[in-house]
């Protein structure tokens, strides 16, 4: 039976109408929420008159809901920061045997054992990322694949804090074979206290920049875009960034069609996708249990390929302690192998308010991703300054609805946590000149 047949339809007019009769006013005003992070608004309710009319099939063009067909899989990840190789070694092996199945080595210096670092660790099993901070530290990891870089492997490498004759001999190596080794970290960017539209606009215009780059000197279209892969926060807003993990998608795929590439892998953006410290709390330390894993859930409903928990004192004086990190990891085991979210591809997609919000979040992302080219791609200093000044005008917008309790946070500025300890987080080295921001720091200032 054909329900369309047996029920009226009613059209938007008509269900503002109800709304109206069966709401007060204020209540009826309440259904749009005003985002001035993002700079736009969103509706509560959906109707098909409002929201977009095609909705696309996963693995199909522009990968709005995914590269894949066949489930949401993703790899859950542990950060390593490397210092000493042998504890560095240790810990690896502890987090796989806890369920990780991505490292993420983050190398500090030049001399590293990498034999000691990687001592029965099966780079074949899993998926390892080597975040590198310069061309030395690069070329080490690199020649010690001397057989190839593994598939299963990335030596990842800033392209913003190269000059561009580093950048292009890393490209000269990546002519032989490539593999991901540029990571445009819009998690710093976001850290920074950035807006998600802001952080998207950055990554597509770091993307794009160094994908020309890498054009320029030899590469294919297709070639190059398997060099590139993006790091990215995830924001607290639940529905705005499941919408902005699908909008970013959405916008890179329109990036690489504009070289008419060959295949249809060329469309994928590689993405990890981590939690972050801005609105952690050391003095409430539980209630970041609740948001590291409705961040988790924004990121896997958004299709990321890669989640990184990292623990909510990562960044304390004290570091991470043992129960913090072996929770960071639990979530996003218990989100797959309880919670089956890995087996509903976009499980959001076609719901009226989450589809036109990713449509809204395309918008204002790509006016942000054009202004930049304007001015050069984010290899100029002109757009340096104007990804500066938008950061900067959002992260005071922060500061300002965090102290006014205009935005609610739990144990911070509302109902703190009468018996904390009044912990400290560690300074933060700028990114670009942005300043990482902790609202917990502000409040004590």
């Amino acid at each position: 039976m054909d329900l369309t047949e047996t029920f009226e339809i009613p059209s938007l007019d008509q269900w503002i109408s109800q709304l109206r009769k069966d709401l007060s006013e204020e209540d009826f005003q309440k259904l749009t929420i005003q985002n001035d992070i993002e700079e736009f608004h969103t509706l509560s309710y959906g109707h098909p008159d409002n929201s977009p009319k095609a909705i696309t099939l996963p693995g199909t063009f522009p990968y709005t809901r995914g590269m894949s067909r066949e489930n949401n899989n993703w790899n859950v990840g542990h950060s390593i920061y490397v210092s000493d190789e042998k504890q560095a070694n240790h810990k690896a092996l502890n987090v796989l045997m806890k369920g990780a199945d991505l490292l993420i080595f983050q190398i500090s210096k030049n001399e590293i054992n990498l034999s000691q670092l990687l001592d029965q660790v099966g780079l074949e099993y899993i998926r390892t990322e080597f975040h590198v901070q310069n061309t030395e530290q690069w070329n080490t990891v690199f020649s010690y694949f001397s057989e190839g870089v593994p598939s299963t492997v990335s030596i990842l490498i800033d392209p913003l804090i190269l000059t561009q004759s580093e950048r292009l001999d890393i490209a000269r190596e990546l002519r032989a074979k490539q593999f991901r080794t540029f990571n445009i970290n819009g998690k710093k960017v976001l850290e920074a206290g950035s807006a998600s539209t802001t952080e998207v606009g950055f990554c597509l215009s770091a993307g794009h920049s160094i994908l020309f780059e890498l054009i320029e000197s030899g590469l294919t279209i297709d070639e190059a875009a398997a060099c590139v892969h993006f790091s990215m926060g995830i924001g607290n807003d639940y529905f705005t960034e499941i919408s902005k993990f699908r909008a970013f998608r959405t916008l890179w795929s329109n990036v690489v069609k504009a070289y008419s590439p060959l295949h249809n892998c060329t469309f994928n953006c590689e993405l990890t996708a981590y939690t972050i410290s801005l609105n952690k709390s050391l003095n409430d330390p539980y209630t970041n249990l609740l948001r590291q894993t409705t961040e988790a859930m924004s990121a896997i409903a958004g299709g990321t390929q890669n989640l990184i928990i990292e623990p909510y004192d990562t960044h304390s004086l004290v570091g991470a302690n043992e129960f913090s990190e072996r929770m960071a990891l639990n979530i996003s085991l218990l989100l797959k192998e309880e919670s089956y979210l890995d087996t509903v591809i976009d499980p959001l997609g076609g719901s009226y308010t989450v589809e036109s919000l990713t449509l809204n979040f395309c918008t204002k992302a790509w006016e942000v991703f054009k202004s930049l080219e304007e001015k050069g791609g984010m290899f100029t200093k002109e757009s340096l300054a104007e990804l500066t000044t938008k950061v900067n005008r959002t992260r005071d917008l922060r500061i300002h609805q965090f102290l006014n309790a205009n935005s609610i946070f739990i144990g911070m500025n509302k109902y703190p946590n009468p018996e904390s300890k009044q912990s400290t987080f560690k300074q933060f080295e700028d990114y670009l000149g942005l300043r990482p921001l902790i609202l917990e720091q502000e409040a004590s200032k």
